[in-house]
């Protein structure tokens, strides 16, 4: 099983003017329009990796560089993956406005493979999800509600994606899961306690990702980044050497 996860999407400006009529007559080599280049990248990245399942850890329809409302954009992604019946699941950040987000919600609704989890739990394929938006780790009040659900659960997550602000995050550690992916901030990858921890961020010219691959006695977790001439640089960790040897490592920009 190997799992994709993107954070903090960066979308280019005209695509604020993809419409609702626009998304209807959409067609998959539509993709290969100019004016979808950005869209493209993002698929291109799933589709080279193979993925089997599909995580975006929020900042889906904005963020603090390119702004709001590329709701639309973010459906011409996901139209495209539930064609292809690739498992996808999202939460949302702190830059997903209501009025757009919830636009992607009601349009997903009635779709087989697309999945909204903020604070929600999932199991795909036997890989245990669990989502947690900007505003959940933003409020203690509210991560004590979800800690609630966390104690009915009780089992250990495959998998945590979050966006997170940097001071909030200690509190993800206290889960059990094997790891706990964030976007909002930073690029790092390393371990603690019983996790392997990643974070991931954006901007106009690089994509960075993670990867989690799991294989029999073999799980590893991965950092990648995507330049603007389309390099792809990364680091891949096995996750009982990461805990073993208490490495982090930053991915500078």
């Amino acid at each position: 099983m190997k799992t994709i996860i993107l954070s903090d999407l960066y979308w280019e400006g005209h695509l604020r003017s993809i419409t609702e009529d626009e998304i209807e007559k959409f067609r998959n080599e539509d993709i290969d329009k100019t004016r979808y280049f950005s869209i493209k990248r993002y698929l291109n990245i799933i589709l080279e990796e193979k993925a089997n399942l599909v995580l975006f850890a929020g900042d889906v329809t904005g963020d603090g560089s390119c702004g709001h409302g590329f709701q639309y954009a973010f459906l011409i992604l996901l139209k495209i993956l539930e064609s292809l019946k690739i498992d996808t699941c999202y939460i949302s950040g702190n830059h997903d406005e209501p009025p757009y987000y919830s636009i992607v919600n009601n349009r997903v609704r009635d779709y087989k493979y697309i999945k909204e989890i903020s604070n929600k739990t999932i199991d795909i394929n036997g890989v245990k999800v669990l989502g947690i938006p900007y505003e959940t780790t933003y409020s203690k009040t509210k991560i004590k509600a979800l800690y609630k659900i966390i104690e009915e659960d009780k089992h250990q997550y495959d998998i945590i994606i979050a966006h997170s602000q940097l001071k909030r995050r200690i509190q993800l550690f206290d889960i059990d899961t094997k790891v706990i992916i964030t976007g909002h901030y930073d690029r790092k990858i390393m371990a603690f306690n019983q996790s392997a921890f990643i974070s991931l961020d954006n901007d106009s010219s690089e994509i960075s990702y993670a990867i989690f691959n799991q294989e029999e006695s073999n799980e590893t977790v991965s950092i990648a980044v995507l330049n603007a001439f389309d390099d792809t640089y990364s680091i891949t960790e096995k996750i009982n050497n990461l805990h073993s040897d208490n490495r982090e490592v930053h991915i500078d920009k």
